[in-house]
């Protein structure tokens, strides 16, 4: 590409070496002694549009040329400097991810719970156990009315709409508030309010019992469903669709992307805080705030498999807290 492919701004080889850091930062360089100040030589990788620190302006990106402020991102090694005055191109926007901290200087605990087609569960969704799918949102309308899906022909005279995932029947109150349940055994002080997952419960479509509910699109190996409930097979007991009917969407498992938290197997994710005393002194007093949380899933397969998602998440907030006497 040549500098008019990149007008008001111009145009830079990601294939040449330029200094990372030091005081020649984005300088084309042939090797480390070339980068004074710290900097190193090498074939820079950047996802994202840079604020090009020789000229204050955008590298890229729908602000390509304009003004710009570097931010405090030096961690980012070659990628640096991002900023959000530099935000990448919108056709890569894949979305935003609903989180909910809750902050505290105390401790923020999580335990997994082991769910039929899965343990070790802390985030579950409504995923389905053969193609192992997420459904994106519930039925609005129709014969599936309310009922999880990814697409609009799985809700019948309905449409699909997205939510980010449907999360599977999670405790209410407790120190597992909002972690995935399938009794009340499973939320410490709290309650399961949708025992047995039925949060990923589906409708029946056609065969001979239309409009019941089911709970797995099938009874799995070995398994018949000759009166609505499977017999024999890997889930005997549940419900199912008889004489040829479709579970429809059958987003039936309760599962997130990988058992365990962070690439490990687990059982409890805990952090815990710091809180900056009384503050009668007046003097500034270091703090920590943690959070332990869900993170539902993208619904790009790439994403979500290279992020594990969904999944647990945890964050430290690190700072300093001063009370004042005077505004």
């Amino acid at each position: 590409m040549t500098d008019t492919g990149c007008a008001p701004g111009v145009c830079e080889d990601d294939s040449v070496a330029r200094c990372g850091g030091g005081t020649k930062a984005g300088g084309i360089c042939l090797q480390d002694s070339e980068c004074p100040g710290g900097g190193t030589c090498a074939v820079p990788i950047r996802p994202c549009p840079i604020c090009n620190p020789g000229t204050g302006k955008c590298n890229g990106g729908p602000n390509n040329g304009l003004a710009c402020t570097p931010a405090d991102s030096a961690s980012l090694g070659d990628a640096y400097p991002t900023t959000h005055d530099c935000p990448p191109p919108p056709e890569k926007f894949l979305g935003t991810l609903p989180i909910s901290f809750r902050l505290t200087t105390g401790t923020a605990t999580h335990v997994a719970v082991d769910l039929p087609n899965q343990t070790n569960v802390y985030c579950g969704f409504c995923r389905h156990p053969v193609t192992l799918a997420y459904a994106k949102g519930r039925c609005s309308g129709g014969a599936n009315d309310g009922n999880p899906c990814l697409i609009d022909l799985e809700c019948p005279s309905g449409s699909c709409s997205s939510t980010q995932g449907v999360p599977c029947s999670g405790c209410s109150g407790g120190v597992n508030d909002g972690v995935a349940c399938g009794s009340d055994a499973d939320c410490p002080g709290g309650t399961c309010p949708l025992p047995g997952n039925a949060a990923c419960r589906e409708i029946c479509s056609g065969g001979t019992n239309a409009g019941a509910v089911c709970e797995v699109p099938t009874c799995g190996p070995g398994g018949t469903c000759p009166a609505g409930t499977c017999t024999g097979g890997p889930t005997p007991g549940v419900l199912c669709c008889t004489g040829g009917g479709r579970c429809l969407g059958g987003y039936t498992s309760c599962q997130q992307n990988t058992a365990g938290s962070f690439g490990q197997v687990s059982k409890t994710v805990e952090a815990t805080g710091k809180g900056a005393g009384p503050g009668g002194d007046h003097l500034k007093h270091d703090a920590t705030l943690v959070s332990v949380f869900c993170i539902p899933p993208t619904l790009r397969n790439e994403v979500d498999a290279a992020a594990s998602l969904p999944g647990p998440g945890l964050v430290s907030l690190s700072g300093r807290a001063q009370l004042l006497t005077k505004p």
